[in-house]
């Protein structure tokens, strides 16, 4: 009796021992898998974060190009410009060794540096093509105000936007733009989508982009890249089938100064002080593709004569590999 109670304890001991046995191995193997996870999300980590700097120098690459483009087109086209000129050719999405190898004859890129599956696109956009909405704001005197606004109604107009947005505008821009001493206002936008901030609708705001932009320093329209409702929207006796056939008239030649303008429109007046044939802002886009990151980088440029300044650049947006966060 003794012996059987003997060898029944000594069972339950060695089960008990297996058990404990197992359950060790368990959390062994639990804990290595996680830490094997947590080393594996951590390298991924440092891989698109590789891919991420690699990709900002090459987009801060593809800026500067954009300002040898603008200086070389100063250069040799003189003072005017327009949409059939290099700068204004959108870049497709183009192997960056294919590309390097058209601008600088590389053949091939070292695949050690993870750039042989580097993808690279751009643009580069006329920002004298669209309305500067600030001028229009400025703290002027009561006589001048309905008619200095007269432009920027009427491209809410052509473009369908509710008056009530413009009224907003109106106001919001007066109070940011005013110049008294010791008045309360808001900041003046830097961007147009600022004005988000100061009460008008993202789509509104949305609907403006193509058309209209803020800048603190007053420029002229060029006549040769600004868009049919632009032009339509700065000149009261142009009627819309009128700006239709200018902009398609320079699209065979470009105007060389406002007077071939003038000589399509015989009954338009286009005021030196308002349009021009040629641009100082320009606003160059570029995006990277690698690794299934793809970075966008905007930057807003400033060319006199043949200096081109940078004035502002900033990240548009990044896209990260699935799983892996910022």
């Amino acid at each position: 009796m003794e012996r059987a109670q003997i060898m029944s304890q000594r069972t339950a001991q060695h089960g008990a021992a297996i058990l404990t046995a197992m359950i060790t191995v368990t959390l062994v193997a639990t804990v290595a898998a996680t830490a094997i996870a947590r080393q594996s999300s951590a390298v991924d980590v440092e891989a698109a974060e590789r891919s991420r700097i690699q990709a900002q120098w090459l987009l801060r690459g593809a800026m500067d190009w954009s300002r040898l483009l603008l200086r070389q087109d100063a250069q040799s086209s003189g003072a005017v410009d327009h949409l059939a000129e290099p700068w204004a050719v959108p870049l497709q999405e183009t192997k960056l060794s294919a590309f390097l190898a058209a601008q600088g004859g590389v053949k091939d890129v070292d695949a050690s540096s993870d750039m042989s599956e580097a993808y690279l696109s751009g643009a580069m956009q006329d920002m004298q093509a669209k309305l500067n909405l600030l001028p229009f704001f400025t703290n002027k005197g009561e006589g001048e105000q309905s008619l200095i606004h007269h432009p920027v109604q009427r491209l809410f107009q052509r473009l369908g936007l509710p008056q009530s947005e413009y009224e907003v505008l109106k106001q919001a821009l007066g109070q940011a733009l005013k110049t008294e001493a010791g008045s309360t206002r808001p900041l003046p936008p830097q961007t147009l989508q600022d004005l988000v901030w100061l009460g008008i609708a993202p789509q509104t705001v949305q609907a403006l982009e193509p058309y209209a932009f803020v800048h603190p320093t007053v420029s002229t329209v060029n006549i040769n890249t600004a868009t049919a409702q632009v032009i339509w929207a700065l000149v009261p006796t142009l009627e819309w089938a009128q700006a239709q056939t200018l902009v398609s008239a320079r699209t065979q030649k470009h105007f060389k100064n406002l007077q071939q303008a003038q000589d399509i429109v015989p009954s338009a007046v286009f005021p030196s002080g308002v349009f021009s044939v040629n641009s100082q802002f320009f606003s160059a886009r570029g995006q990277v593709r690698m690794e299934g990151i793809a970075l966008a980088m905007q930057a807003d440029l400033q060319r006199v004569n043949a200096k081109v300044s940078t004035e502002r650049v900033q990240s548009v947006g990044i896209a990260l590999p699935v799983g892996i966060q910022p």
